[in-house]
């Protein structure tokens, strides 16, 4: 490709059709959403979510966009589910999808032959969590806390074997009203079962964090804590034990930053828990979430006073904005940017950097089950 000739793209969306844009290049090589870059630049590594819920559970076709969303806006996902009938709808939603959802090739990104460019689709692990995998896209299985009296999980030994991680699983003593002996006894035997399975697990603790840190200190495998809200002492026993953590959505205007001040760079993950949880997260704050078109990037904006500046200091460069589109989702994308910002500042990174680095995390976690074939790299 010659300077000046225009780069054409496109990708498939649920209903068949086919969009893209073209845009001319300066020096032959492309990103892969039609921008022009300098040579040998890629474009951004991959958004993770490492943990969020569907945004609905009646709605099938909303959750079709969600996905359509998360896959166009380059966001790993690993899609919690806490019952086995969450686990079913969310698997036979994944079925449902057309089959270029499953085909990498047809990822957005992707260039022809004949051109450079590094793509979402190198960047993804083909996903074997279940046969209605979705590169980019993991759903995991885990009796959450709340639903401890009504499922046994040697009933469910299929899906936990399925799962690429146990979870979320735990204790919960502060939205709970399921008996704390009930909670007790069903993660003692999904750790166990994890445990055999040789698969890391996602926690879920509300006001039992050292009831939890013990429970697990000779558990063998991975340990992610999910949005984790206890204490600096209680924070501690876990860092002893080597866990992983995920940044919550409110990372970027709570005035908590206990995990960003105690955490290791190489221990953080990203998380939006949904965007369900996003929301609620904003009002908690007492911020007010606009839907109207190109509004909620300026919500994260608006939260920069409480978290300083990135090393790089400026918006993120090359994004994908062609899900702006998609306002209902925009949330979910903007949400991820504004915690990497958050970490990028506070481990003196460019976002590409923190991004990159996150993105090794996620990888590091992920059982080598599913990481097969030449891009086994996130």
């Amino acid at each position: 490709m010659k300077p000046g000739e225009a780069a054409g793209y496109s990708w498939m969306t649920p209903d068949g059709k086919t969009v893209g844009h073209s845009r001319a290049v300066s020096d032959g090589n492309t990103s892969g959403y039609g921008r022009a870059v300098s040579d040998g630049q890629k474009p951004p590594a991959v958004l993770i979510d490492a943990h969020a819920h569907v945004c609905s559970y009646e709605d099938p076709e909303l959750v079709r966009q969600e996905i359509s969303f998360r896959r166009r806006s380059r966001i790993c996902t690993c899609f919690s589910t806490g019952t086995p009938v969450e686990w079913q709808y969310v698997t036979e939603v994944l079925t449902s999808l057309p089959d270029h959802f499953r085909e990498r090739k047809d990822l957005p990104g992707t260039v022809s032959s004949d051109k450079t460019a590094v793509n979402f689709r190198e960047d993804v692990p083909p996903a074997k969590s279940c046969d209605t995998a979705v590169p980019g896209v993991w759903v995991t299985f885990g009796i959450h806390p709340w639903y401890a009296d009504q499922f046994h999980p040697q009933d469910w030994m299929e899906l936990y074997r399925q799962s690429p991680l146990i979870g979320e699983i735990g204790m919960d003593q502060l939205w709970c009203d399921v008996p704390l002996s009930i909670q007790r006894e069903i993660f003692e035997v999904q750790l166990q079962i994890a445990a055999d399975l040789k698969k890391p697990v996602v926690l879920h603790t509300k006001d039992c964090e050292a009831q939890i840190a013990e429970m697990i200190r000779d558990f063998p495998e991975p340990v992610l804590v999910h949005w984790y809200s206890g204490t600096e002492k209680d924070l501690e026993s876990y860092l002893q034990l080597n866990c992983r953590f995920t940044l919550g959505p409110d990372t970027s205007f709570s005035e908590n930053h206990l995990l960003l001040s105690r955490v290791p760079a190489d221990r953080l993950l990203t998380e939006t828990d949904g965007i369900g949880a996003v929301l609620w997260a904003y009002e908690q704050h007492g911020r007010k979430v606009k839907t109207s078109a190109g509004s909620a990037g300026n919500i994260c904006r608006d939260s920069r006073e409480d978290c300083p500046d990135s090393r790089d200091g400026s918006p993120d460069q090359g994004e994908d904005h062609a899900g702006s589109r998609d306002n209902r989702f925009q949330l979910i994308s903007d949400t991820l940017k504004e915690t990497v910002r958050c970490h990028a500042a506070q481990f003196g990174l460019t976002r590409e950097e923190s991004r990159q680095q996150i993105r090794d995390v996620f990888a590091g976690l992920l059982p080598a089950a599913i990481k097969t074939g030449t891009q086994s790299d996130l």
